[in-house]
């Protein structure tokens, strides 16, 4: 995406410019780690000046798989400054049996990964999400996260 604010000093914006500002982008995530088949996969973002507002939402088809780490790829690269830091949470949903609550981190500037708490020994700690973590992935089981960072 351009720059979405190409407005320069002594400019006149008029109402449509503004309106452009902080309106959702609906975008085809890069998805690693799963392998979409039919299943659906949709995402948004919002930008308003560097600060990025993101929203994910996968379900899995019957020929939807994990295959490893559970990631997204950006849309807008952020700084670098928050890597290895939580910038969001996760909900996943295991149809009808249960749900597992984690955070999203960023790995690298353009790379998240998604994270399970897992609450096995004395301290809760953060586990990758892959193919087997949290459950075995299978239909109608969910993945949704909200992340905020900024964009370089």
């Amino acid at each position: 995406m351009a720059n979405p604010f190409p407005f320069v000093s002594g400019s006149v914006l008029y109402a449509s410019q503004l309106n452009g500002i902080g309106e959702n982008v609906s975008f085809t995530p890069t998805l690693t780690g799963i392998t979409l088949g039919n299943g659906t996969a949709t995402a948004t973002y919002t930008r308003s000046n560097q600060q990025i507002h993101l929203q994910l939402q996968v379900t899995f088809g019957s020929t939807t798989a994990a295959t490893g780490t559970i990631g997204l790829t950006l849309p807008v690269a952020g700084t670098g400054a928050e890597v290895n830091t939580a910038i969001g949470a996760v909900r996943i949903l295991d149809s009808g049996s249960a749900f597992y609550d984690g955070l999203v981190y960023l790995a690298a500037t353009t790379l998240v990964y998604v994270t399970v708490t897992n609450v096995a020994s004395t301290y809760a700690i953060s586990t990758v999400a892959n193919a087997t973590t949290p459950m075995t992935w299978a239909v109608n089981d969910r993945l949704a996260f909200s992340i905020n960072y900024t964009a370089a």
